[in-house]
């Protein structure tokens, strides 16, 4: 996970300031415990972060859907 942690996507400040929901996503993701910090995808198109605990981010997946009825969200599995 330091890999994730420690990197840092240049584009996100300026995709940020366009699309004010990106930060609002971010820290959104951050306030809730999982294994890396929440991080932008390329020039924005998505954030993620990773979890260990399933039922916790279906939970936190429909919360987000129902604050937030436009966004595209979607739980996946990956394997590391």
């Amino acid at each position: 996970m330091n890999i994730i942690n420690n990197s840092q996507n240049n584009l996100q400040k300026t995709s940020s300031y366009i699309v004010s929901d990106i930060n609002k996503i971010i820290l959104m993701l951050n306030k809730k415990k999982g294994l890396s910090k929440a991080k932008m995808t390329g020039s924005g198109s998505s954030v993620f972060k990773l979890f260990s605990d399933k039922e916790e981010v279906i939970k936190l997946s429909y919360f987000i859907k129902k604050h937030n009825p436009k966004w595209w969200v979607k739980v996946t599995r990956i394997f590391i």
